[in-house]
């Protein structure tokens, strides 16, 4: 077993409307990603999620390239 979930998100044009803090950083997030972020939240211990839409750098085509094959 994995020690993340992996959750691969919609491509597409998104609205970022809402925002996700990531290491002090301010990453903006679609208001569908934040609404399944809130639901797979455990309220009682950490866990680490691995979602495509912020792990990879979306506006690198190299990066991004060989993960949406």
């Amino acid at each position: 077993q994995f020690p993340y979930n992996a959750l691969y998100y919609v491509w597409g044009a998104p609205d970022f409307n809402k925002s996700l803090s990531i290491d002090k950083q301010e990453l903006r997030i679609t208001h569908n990603l934040h609404a399944i972020l809130r639901h797979l939240r455990y309220p009682d211990r950490m866990h680490t999620l691995w979602i495509d839409a912020i792990c990879i750098n979306q506006q690198d085509r190299t990066e991004k390239g060989p993960q949406v094959v």
